[in-house]
């Protein structure tokens, strides 16, 4: 996953109307950033259905296997149509992989280890990124995808010989090897089976209560939580992540500062540093409040980059002081990376209730995809109309609105129950 993140952006650069035999015009440049968040739309959805039909260990050994022939066919094709297909499978893949490894490492942890695995896997992601930017900058294009498709590969096995959840084989009634996986994921074979009984009382009883869509749409708790996240994350990327990081290496090659590829290597090492952090703050601060500063800076960080972009194109020749603009546009990526998407994540799941957990985080991602799909897709093509300034001008104006929503609509939910936030939802 890290690894397909972080190739786009150096790639985007190499390949932008380059003299070599296999390039991009600025208009396919922005199809091919775009397309992998319009194909991560189907991949959540589609998990709702076959995680709990083969299981999640299953459904993260194909996404491997995808992966795998998704390099593959970056290695021998220089096709842009292709291509094209390469990202939407790709986007298709990340979004089933997201969907599904979010819940198998929610049940194979112990509660009070759940958060730092999380935090593991996300500094984990970040890192991967980092190194993909720096191969991507320093290898051919051949050989990064060759390196890519080997590492796929090995991931396969990783997930294959995996532990299946605990929870998937009570649902299949294959009691005897969900006990043998919980004593092996305790370490120890357990004499007091009381945890085990106590997941399976609450797996028979949220097949029970399984949620339908008429439940949804009649529920006023249910269908306040799914809108308020979904118009949460829509927003949330409307402030420019997406279409900032696939264009990182482009945007910096106008800043006269440094090479472009070591403006991308910093801003990639400044995110990774960014996501180190962030463990440490996030259950320190209330969820509501450390959002709202958040965004505060990211509005004034979008403020001062639309200023100086500008400036610098439309009255005068401010080269001197671009390099601004390198840190400005750093921050925001370090502040969103370290304290809006944990922020919104943990938000998300304290809003949503149990049963409701695959139906909203699918409805979260559809949000979020789309709104990703449409400011990177225009990005290039708003830059070349009236200049970079352009874009960063419509992302500030989008935090503000973001602040404005989130103040007025987004209720507080740390140290809170499920039941007293819900009970705040129908108050709403």
């Amino acid at each position: 996953m890290g690894i397909a993140h972080g190739w786009i952006a150096p790639t985007l650069k190499l390949l932008q109307n380059s003299n070599r035999e296999f390039s991009l015009t600025t208009e396919q440049c922005s199809w091919v950033a775009s397309l992998q968040d319009f194909g991560r739309i189907l991949g959540p959805i589609l998990s709702i259905w076959l995680i709990d039909l083969i299981g999640r260990k299953k459904v993260l050994a194909s996404c491997t296997i995808l992966f795998f022939f998704t390099w593959l066919l970056v290695v021998f094709t220089r096709s842009v149509a292709v291509i094209y297909a390469v990202r939407l499978l790709y986007g298709f893949t990340a979004g089933l992989n997201d969907a599904t490894a979010t819940i198998y490492l929610g049940e194979n942890s112990k509660p009070k280890l759940r958060g730092i695995f999380s935090g593991i896997s996300i500094t984990f992601f970040y890192a991967a990124v980092l190194i993909e930017i720096c191969i991507a900058i320093y290898f051919s294009y051949e050989t990064v995808a060759i390196v890519n498709t080997i590492l796929s590969l090995l991931t396969f096995p990783c997930i294959y010989f995996g532990v299946e959840p605990v929870q998937f084989l009570v649902m299949k009634e294959r009691y005897e090897e969900a006990e043998n996986n919980f004593n092996f994921l305790r370490g120890v074979r357990q004499t007091d089976k009381t945890e085990f009984e106590k997941i399976k009382s609450d797996i028979h009883e949220m097949l029970i209560k399984k949620l339908t869509f008429k439940e949804l749409i009649a529920t006023p708790s249910y269908y306040k939580s799914v809108i308020k996240v979904l118009i949460l994350c829509t927003l949330i990327m409307a402030t420019g992540s997406a279409a900032i990081f696939s264009f990182v290496s482009i945007t910096f090659s106008e800043l006269n500062v440094l090479q472009s590829n070591n403006l991308t290597i910093l801003f990639g090492l400044l995110q990774f540093a960014s996501v180190c952090c962030c463990s440490f703050i996030i259950e320190k601060v209330n969820r509501r409040t450390m959002l709202l500063i958040s965004l505060v800076f990211v509005t004034i960080l979008h403020a001062c980059t639309t200023t100086l972009y500008y400036v610098h194109k439309n009255i005068s020749d401010i080269s001197h002081l671009m390099w601004l603009c390198f840190i400005a546009i750093t921050m925001y990526s370090m502040i969103f990376i370290g304290g809006i998407i944990p922020v919104v994540f943990a938000i998300r799941g304290e809003l949503f209730s149990q049963n409701l957990k695959n139906v909203g985080g699918a409805f979260a991602v559809i949000g979020n995809s789309l709104m990703a799909f449409c400011t990177t897709k225009i990005f290039l093509l708003i830059s070349k109309r009236f200049g970079i300034y352009a874009n960063f001008a419509i992302y500030s104006i989008a935090s503000l609105f973001t602040i404005i929503y989130v103040y007025f609509f987004i209720p507080e939910t740390r140290g809170k129950s499920l039941i007293e936030i819900q009970n705040k939802q129908n108050n709403i």
